[in-house]
């Protein structure tokens, strides 16, 4: 049983790993987005770079649905490992570019276009490592355990963006050089290897192997015509999702430390490490209850939340009381995280799993999510008062995701053939393994 239990440490190590790797990568952007303005759109005024620079980490998020499409096929056609070995190989060289990258000083307005190329690069390979990544580990576990495995590979994720946060805010730093922003995107590329050959070493899923011959011929397109409101249900609540976690994260701090004149960098470090922290608990508390229930209740007290979360640090704008109203939102926001992955995964069927799920949740926390910190700023930018409209626009889009959950259809996850299927193929796995060990 050893041999079993080094599999299941080696394939969650290994997701953990790679989520960490992807999200760091691609937040990394919008944390030095100060930094990164300085370096290569210093010919703008200060308000329009920072604008320009929002805009530029929302380019990697338009091109995740692409990444999708793209990983989400090979996923489903070729196997999950072949689609995460080469999504993670795209991330490290991404990084590397970054690192290398010569400033508008020396290259000009070429070096704005590179930045583009790039980050269209991260948000190609991002639109399959996330969902990927999830998909991989909670199909190598049966489903009383999917819960727990997939929010821990969110926890993964949700450390990258912590890791993302601290080396940011440490190449911040008075006494740091101005070319430290570089190591940052260093780190990235050497996370990337190791990524690399951790996957390299693991075999395919049982599911995979459950659907040689069910295999289809373009499983998103398949995926869509079966499963016309299960992929609208997706794309709402990863929108909910998505808004909540960048408006918050990347958003609010650079927002409230304009309105407040308080240096509040250490709010995206109190709010990611509160969601790695509770995510897990939530995850494994829906393994036991139905998880439906759980992320509808979840999502309904986040979309009250983030309706008043402005007007609670009006009324207490203290450093203490800010911080308490980040922590509660974070606390009610990692039912929601810890949850929501996982039921994306289960309500669609394994042979076209990969391209509809990493698709839906591209769209909604890509497209819609990645797209929050630059929306948020024109609204800023172009109301007296904005308060009011920023708290409609994050708590509509919650209430979309919200509604949206509750018209998810209660029906099985996938045909009971192909779940009986799944898991025969899981104990004959686990049986080879005891057997191999003895």
């Amino acid at each position: 049983m050893s041999k079993e239990k080094n599999l299941s440490r080696s394939v969650i190590s290994s997701c953990f790993l790679a989520g960490l790797l992807e999200i760091y990568e691609f937040c990394l952007f919008g944390f030095l987005t100060p930094i990164l303005y300085k370096n290569f759109l210093n010919f703008l005024d200060e308000g329009t770079a920072l604008l320009a620079s929002y805009t530029l980490f929302a380019t990697g998020f338009l091109f995740r649905p692409l990444g999708a499409i793209i990983f989400g096929y090979i996923g489903d056609k070729y196997g999950r490992k072949t689609s995460l070995v080469l999504s993670v190989s795209l991330t490290g060289a991404a990084s590397l570019s970054m690192c290398l990258l010569p400033s508008y000083n020396l290259i000009g307005i070429s070096a704005c276009y590179i930045i583009v190329m790039i980050r269209i690069i991260q948000g190609i390979s991002v639109g399959g490592e996330y969902s990927g990544a999830i998909i991989f580990a909670v199909e190598h576990f049966d489903s009383k355990r999917a819960g727990f495995v997939g929010s821990f590979i969110v926890s993964g994720c949700l450390c990258g963006v912590l890791l993302a946060t601290l080396v940011s805010s440490l190449i911040k730093l008075p006494f740091m050089p101005d070319y430290a922003w570089r190591f940052a995107f260093l780190l990235g590329f050497v996370l990337s290897i190791v990524g690399y050959f951790i996957r390299k070493r693991l075999g395919e899923t049982p599911v995979f192997k459950t659907i040689q011959e069910d295999r289809i011929k373009i499983p998103l397109i398949q995926g869509f015509i079966n499963r016309k409101r299960e992929c609208i249900v997706a794309i709402l609540i990863s929108a909910a999702t998505g808004v909540n976690l960048y408006y918050v994260v990347v958003y609010l701090p650079n927002y409230l430390k304009k309105v407040t004149e308080i240096d509040l960098w250490y709010l995206p470090i109190i709010t990611t490490a509160t969601l790695a922290l509770f995510s897990p608990f939530f995850g494994w508390l829906s393994d036991k209850l139905n998880r439906v229930k759980v992320i509808t209740v979840g999502m309904g007290l986040v979309t009250l939340y983030s309706t008043i979360m402005l007007s609670l640090i009006d009324l207490n704008s203290t450093i203490a009381g800010i911080c308490i109203v980040f922590l509660i939102h974070a606390i009610l926001f990692s039912i929601q995280d810890g949850t929501m992955n996982t039921l994306i995964v289960e309500i669609f069927p394994p042979n076209c799993r990969f391209s509809c799920t990493a698709f839906c949740y591209s769209i909604g926390m890509g497209v819609v999510g990645g797209t929050s910190p630059a929306i948020s700023t024109l609204i800023t930018n172009n109301f007296a008062e904005p308060t009011m409209i920023l708290s409609m626009y994050v708590g509509g889009i919650s209430l979309l995701g919200f509604c949206a959950i509750c018209f998810l259809p209660r029906k099985k996850k996938y045909t009971e053939a192909q779940e009986d299927k799944v898991l025969t193929k899981i104990k004959e796995d686990e049986m080879l393994s005891f057997l191999g060990s003895s």
